[in-house]
């Protein structure tokens, strides 16, 4: 059962990659044969309205190209390991911080969070209140 989805989700990500590269292929074609960047603007608006991306999105998937041909247009789920996620010390010191002072909203206790995070990982010494 496991190389039966493993092979169902290679093949949607070659599906995903094949829609894209079709997508992208007239702005790839210009820009081998070195168009103007107006012609290459207009191609890449066009493709932009009937994807129905934005250009972000086509920009990326136009550096994924060139970076890793096919490959790079194939989906990729986000790595859950890229996330940053905060220690237990860190968000017991903030609710303590909380209680001690309770007008201390939310972006100020991250701030606060963000010096310790920085201070643990580099070593710079201990945060004072």
């Amino acid at each position: 059962m496991y190389n039966t989805e493993k092979s169902k989700d290679n093949q949607n990500a070659d599906e995903t990659a094949l829609e894209r590269f079709k997508i992208i292929s007239p702005i790839l074609s210009a820009l081998d044969e070195k168009a103007d960047k107006s012609k290459i603007g207009m191609l890449k608006n066009q493709a932009c309205s009937e994807a129905g991306v934005c250009r972000k999105t086509l920009g990326r998937w136009l550096d994924c190209y060139a970076q890793n041909g096919f490959d790079g247009l194939k989906y990729q789920t986000p790595s859950t390991t890229s996330r940053r996620k905060i220690s237990d010390e860190i968000i017991k010191e903030a609710i303590k911080l909380r209680l001690e002072v309770p007008l201390l909203n939310m972006p100020k206790i991250r701030q606060t969070q963000r010096v310790w995070e920085f201070s643990s990982i580099f070593s710079v010494g201990v945060y004072h209140r």
